[in-house]
This record gives structure tokens, C-alpha cells and sequence, in this order.
């Protein structure tokens, strides 16, 4: 079951509950510097074991990332291109964005807010163009991404076998 619930804020909460019915809890969060506390908080009062929370972090190999940071920047936009192509004058492109933030959702947002295009960028939207155009885009996904995305899925199963 995947429980999107908005932030590690909030996470103790959605533990507590779905821990009072009995269930094992495995949680894959995205990474931010600014969350670190909380997700210590849950490790440290036993609301989940150190394995049952899986930072998206461990796959991308930097402190701060999101899901949408699995995948190559170009593939990515590309997505974020169709997904906006009648709002977009002209595609964004990598070179465009900033690259010293780690995280492309919130490189995609600041150049959102330069083009003066919907605020905030709302990151479901290129999720349903891959959804969608699945048959099409999945053979498009390159090596690296798959590789990042079956170590997740091997860590995310191994934690289901154990329970």
C-alpha cells in the first residue's frame, strides 16, 4: 500500500495508525537535509526500525532528492515538457535550470516561476504522461535509471521478506 502523505512532518502520524492496526510498516521518503530530524525522531522512539525507512537519498547518492531524482534530468524534462507542452513557449531544457540544487522538482519550480508558468510546479503531472505514454517512453528510460530503481525496488522487497 502507498500512503502519500506530504512530508516527514507528518509521517509519525500515518506510522502510529497504520502500526495500531498491526501491519508492518516499511516507508520510502524522499531525502532533505531539513528532514533529518524527524526521520531520526521515528528511528529513535521504535516507530520504525532503522531498515524500515528507506531514504531516496540511498539511490541517488545525494543528502537532498526526491523519487523524481531516480530519473536522468533529460528523460525527466521531457516528461515535464509534455506535461506542459500548451504552457511552455519553449521546452526547459537541463542547461536551464540550476544545477546546484540537487533536487529537479525544485529546479523545475524556479524556472517555472521565471517563465511565470503555474505555481507550484505540480510534479503529478509528468507522472501521468509516463503513465500514459508507459509503452512508448519505458524503452526511452536509460541504463543508469533502471539500476538506481532495481536497487530500490531489492531494498524495498527485501524489507516485505523479513516480515
Amino acid at each position: 500500500m502507498k500512503t502519500p502523505i506530504g512530508g516527514a512532518g507528518k509521517l509519525s502520524t500515518f506510522v502510529t495508525l497504520l502500526g495500531a492496526n498491526k501491519l508492518n510498516v516499511a516507508v520510502l521518503v524522499d531525502s532533505s537535509t531539513k528532514d533529518v530530524g524527524a526521520v531520526r525522531r521515528l528511528r529513535d522512539n521504535g516507530q520504525l526500525t532503522k531498515n524500515g525507512l528507506v531514504e531516496i537519498s540511498e539511490f541517488t547518492g545525494t543528502a537532498d532528492a526526491d523519487v523524481e531524482d531516480l530519473f536522468d534530468r533529460d528523460f525527466y524534462l521531457g516528461l515535464v515538457n509534455r506535461a506542459y507542452d500548451s504552457q511552455l513557449t519553449t521546452p526547459i531544457k537541463t542547461s536551464g535550470l540550476n544545477s546546484k540544487d540537487p533536487r529537479v522538482v525544485q529546479q523545475i519550480d524556479a524556472a517555472f516561476k521565471r517563465r511565470k508558468i503555474e505555481k507550484p510546479f505540480n510534479h503529478y503531472k509528468p507522472a501521468a504522461v509516463l503513465l500514459r505514454e508507459q509503452a512508448t517512453l519505458a524503452p526511452l528510460i536509460d541504463a543508469a535509471t533502471i539500476k538506481r530503481a532495481e536497487a530500490l525496488f531489492t531494498r524495498l522487497n527485501s524489507l516485505l521478506s523479513r516480515r
